[in-house]
């Protein structure tokens, strides 16, 4: 009889705290997300992260999958990659690796902002500050994905370009065209023929050194040609 009532007493004491977690996991926020911490991003802000990651304020402790929110979140366009923590009893951490804008990709009458490794990262209403780059045909895209073009080393070629302009000394920020199965950069009145871009520090550097020439000489128009490995050429314009 002890027996009984000892096991009794056991199953009454489980039972109890079973209603008290269950009561403690339903009703109150004990084991519910209260806090998720994150780098910020002009295009992501605290509601955007739990609409994106499917984590939210609230959301029972046990129920957050890191590795689903994880997927979820890399899906942003402007996401690169995403860790993210859970800490007991209710605090996430998410360090978010954003990518960026580097150039802005026209054809047509859209106008598409693309990162470093060409993803589209938006739709712009207008180009912002800073490279353009017309000429390359583009039939469909998708954010966050890939731009979807013909000759895409010749795309790859004008990112090289950009980061070695903005490495230099060279203070006009040109615009650049493909055209004519050739790279042309204009800076106001100079125009610059990189060619199909291979070999491309060796022919930025041929251009520096003719652009600083004529900058001695006071020339600010004209054509440079260094879209061969040849020798590169400087032409005044109608000639």
């Amino acid at each position: 009889m002890k027996r009984f009532f000892k096991i009794l007493g056991i199953l009454f004491v489980l039972i109890g705290i079973g209603i008290l977690g269950y009561f403690l996991y339903t009703q109150t926020d004990l084991f519910r997300i209260s806090k998720i911490e994150f780098n910020d991003h002009d295009h992501l802000n605290l509601t955007e992260i739990q609409r994106e990651s499917g984590i939210y304020l609230g959301l029972p402790y046990f129920m957050v999958d890191v590795k689903d929110a994880k997927m979820k979140l890399e899906t942003h366009p402007f996401v690169k990659s995403a860790a993210i923590k859970k800490s007991f009893p209710g605090l996430i951490a998410i360090e978010i690796v954003y990518r960026t804008h580097a150039f802005n990709l026209t054809y047509s009458d859209i106008t598409l902002s693309l990162d470093s490794e060409l993803y589209v990262l938006e739709v712009l209403e207008a180009p912002k500050s800073g490279f353009t780059v017309e000429g390359f045909e583009f039939n469909s895209f998708s954010t966050g994905e890939l731009i979807r073009v013909d000759k895409r080393y010749l795309l790859e070629n004008v990112v090289q370009l950009i980061e070695l302009f903005q490495k230099s000394h060279v203070t006009v920020v040109p615009s650049l065209k493909y055209e004519k199965n050739g790279i042309i950069a204009d800076l106001n009145e100079i125009k610059v023929k990189f060619g199909d871009g291979e070999n491309i520090q060796k022919r930025f550097n041929a251009f520096v050194s003719i652009y600083d020439d004529l900058s001695l000489k006071g020339i600010t128009s004209g054509i440079i040609d260094v879209s061969t490995d040849g020798l590169p050429i400087y032409k005044p314009f109608g000639e």
